[in-house]
């Protein structure tokens, strides 16, 4: 019985410890993106040099890139 609840408590604190790493990655990732589309934003969408845009836009989306935004 006392080796069953050791086994138990082991699984708990590896779960707690395995969902905290977890936790830390997404925050991680998350402000990374954040970062991207800041950065997209500001020297693709707003940057009034067209020549600097294109360059950062080569830069930043995949070679493959294709736009879905209907056109007018």
């Amino acid at each position: 019985m006392k080796t069953l609840g050791i086994v138990v408590i082991c699984l708990a604190v590896g779960f707690a410890t395995g969902f905290k790493i977890a936790l830390v990655r997404e925050h991680t990732r998350l402000e990374r993106n954040k970062q991207i589309v800041q950065r997209i934003h500001k020297q693709v969408w707003s940057n009034p040099d067209l020549n600097a845009a294109l360059e950062a836009a080569d830069e930043l989306y995949a070679p493959d890139f294709v736009s879905r935004f209907p056109s007018n």
